[in-house]
């Protein structure tokens, strides 16, 4: 659950039940509106809207940006994003070891 600091509810992030392994739903008053895909090789997560246009990146640093091991990500958002998109892009961006289990 993804929630404001007031508690409101933004949405939710599912684990995919299907045999694609490492996907996920977010969802927004019920209804999907984007899936995030997790590549084996990287680590990489990629978030595309419901059309499949790619809206967010989130991956460990090349080590010429960020020599440091660990809990070290970065995060790609190209362009300004609506709401509830937003927030559950930046949740995902936020907390990629609790959201996405890496």
């Amino acid at each position: 659950m993804v929630a404001r600091p007031d508690e409101t509810p933004i949405g939710e992030v599912i684990l995919n039940d299907t045999a694609d392994e490492g996907q996920f739903t977010l969802f927004a008053n019920g209804d999907p509106i984007a899936t995030v895909h997790l590549a084996s090789h990287s680590g990489d997560a990629v978030i595309r809207t419901t059309v499949g246009l790619e809206i967010a990146r989130v991956g460990q640093p090349s080590t010429s940006i960020s020599p440091t091991n660990g809990n070290t990500y970065v995060v790609e958002i190209p362009e300004h994003l609506p709401e509830p998109l937003a927030s559950m892009v930046l949740a995902i961006a936020l907390t990629p070891d609790t959201t996405l289990g890496h």
